[in-house]
């Protein structure tokens, strides 16, 4: 819901402003054919492999998934 604050104040009659949020990030892109992953411990290994991503990103993941958290990556 993040977006629609800017999109509700700058939309004008005319003219929509197009706000952003991760939120909305993430459903452009499943709209647009690419993969969201979760990642979890479950997970981790094999998404990393599908995911290219440099390796600070990457250990960046690792380390949050290994702390008990969930990530959240796109593969275009």
């Amino acid at each position: 819901m993040n977006h629609l604050v800017p999109e509700q104040m700058f939309s004008t009659e005319t003219e929509k402003a197009q706000g952003i949020s991760a939120v909305k990030a993430l459903a452009i892109a499943s709209q647009q054919g690419q993969k969201i992953w979760t990642i979890t411990n479950d997970n981790l290994n094999l998404a990393l492999s599908r995911i290219n991503l440099g390796a600070d990103a990457e250990n960046d993941i690792r380390n949050a998934v290994n702390a008990g958290k969930i990530a959240t990556a796109h593969v275009i």
